[in-house]
């Protein structure tokens, strides 16, 4: 016969309520590693700093945006694996819409990047 000491169970129980609160813990953890990041050009390949950048993810809806940088730099961090759009303007352009973007497991890397040229708009003349 396996006789436990009184002390000993109370910590034994311890130790299984805080190895499975710890795991589930983990488990609940958001897998927000991937980025997606680039940057945003003329037709001949001068960034533009400060076109506008919004990333919109599909499931929600849910929408972010930011300036680019002095060297046409973006970069969107802490995704979640989902589907995105990504869009671009800047004054005097036309502008950018991605097609869709998926962000899985499937992906070799956790970084998607994009160069992105915006075109010069097409001016109407009216006399």
């Amino acid at each position: 016969m396996l006789l436990i000491k009184p002390g000993n169970v109370i910590s034994f129980i311890i130790s299984l309520i805080f190895f499975f609160g710890f795991a589930s813990v983990l488990q609940a953890q958001p897998d927000n590693r991937y980025t997606i990041a680039g940057v945003v050009t003329d037709r001949a390949g001068n960034p533009l700093a400060g076109a506008t950048v919004s990333l919109r993810t599909l499931s929600d809806n849910n929408q972010q945006g930011m300036m680019t940088d002095i060297s046409g730099n973006f970069k969107f961090e802490k995704l979640q694996p989902g589907m995105y759009i990504v869009s671009a303007t800047y004054l005097g352009t036309g502008g950018f819409l991605s097609d869709t973007l998926l962000l899985d497991s499937k992906l070799n890397r956790y970084t998607l990047l994009l160069n992105i040229a915006l075109n010069e708009e097409a001016a109407a003349v009216f006399s």
